[in-house]
């Protein structure tokens, strides 16, 4: 005992030399466990940057002249098809060079045309429809100028070969009929629209006629909806016909081809642009 009080701080100092190195391994173990860990995070980088270089998509010179390749053969397919479609379907040509009355004269004629079109062939045209949108312009006080003429030139033009789709689908009457307020397109990265809105009436037949025509015109038409009422009960409400087990009943529409129905479309004219 007389040794240990003499010697006091010689054995203090042992012990917290072995506290000392008990830490220290604690916290070195720790450290090995975290260098363990960034070492494997390491080798994993290395081995997906290895991975990356070596595969066949990697960004060498030569994979880099393969896609500018390829992006200017994908450019050069799509400009080709733009000239088909353009060549196809023509945008319209019209003379714009005219004077407001002069424009006047014009666009009435051409309403009595389209009028005159549809009540030859059978298909009836409400009063409130003759001028086919055009109202506000047949009024006396209203002068157009000459940016608007040529706008509605063109939309008058695609107006007409729309009318004459119909006129050649044998339906029963054009029941509502309008444009978009705005005379120009509607401008997109590669193309331009304009809507128009649309009533028919008529046998599924005639319908069916209208739709198969619609690819046939002069210029690009697509229906992007249209909503059908039918006057009578769908044939597959019908007790005697045969179904088809395999497709549930609510999901199908069938009608007789004579079935009269009336339909709202909305049918958008189109027009395609190269632009880079």
């Amino acid at each position: 005992m007389e040794l240990i009080k003499k010697n006091l701080f010689l054995v203090i100092s042992v012990v917290v030399m072995i506290i000392l190195s008990v830490i220290a391994s604690v916290i070195i173990r720790s450290y090995h466990k975290d260098i363990d860990k960034y070492a494997e995070q390491v080798k994993n980088i290395v081995e997906a940057e290895k991975s990356f270089v070596t595969s066949p998509y990697a960004l060498t010179t030569d994979n880099v002249l393969q896609v500018e390749k390829n992006y200017e053969g994908t450019v050069a397919k799509f400009r080709e098809m733009i000239d088909k479609l353009n060549e196809r379907y023509p945008s319209p040509e019209v003379n714009s060079d005219m004077t407001p009355l002069k424009f006047k004269l014009y666009l009435r004629q051409v309403c009595i045309k389209m009028e005159n079109l549809l009540r030859g062939e059978d298909v009836a045209l409400p009063d409130s429809l003759k001028w086919f949108s055009f109202d506000r312009y047949m009024q006396p006080d209203v002068l157009p100028n000459n940016e608007e003429i040529k706008s509605i030139l063109n939309q008058l033009e695609i107006i007409q070969e729309l009318i004459y789709i119909i006129s050649q689908s044998e339906v029963k009457s054009l029941d509502r009929f309008s444009r978009s307020d705005d005379i120009n397109l509607t401008e997109r990265k590669l193309y331009g629209f304009m809507p128009f809105t649309l009533s028919l009436s008529g046998n599924v037949n005639s319908i069916r006629r209208f739709m198969n025509l619609i690819p046939e015109a002069r210029y690009f038409y697509m229906v992007r909806n249209l909503d059908l009422e039918a006057s009578e009960p769908r044939m597959n409400d019908a007790p005697d016909v045969k179904r088809n087990k395999l497709t549930p009943k609510h999901e199908r529409l069938l009608y007789s081809a004579e079935t009269i129905v009336k339909v709202d479309f909305v049918v958008d004219y189109f027009e395609f642009q190269d632009k880079e």
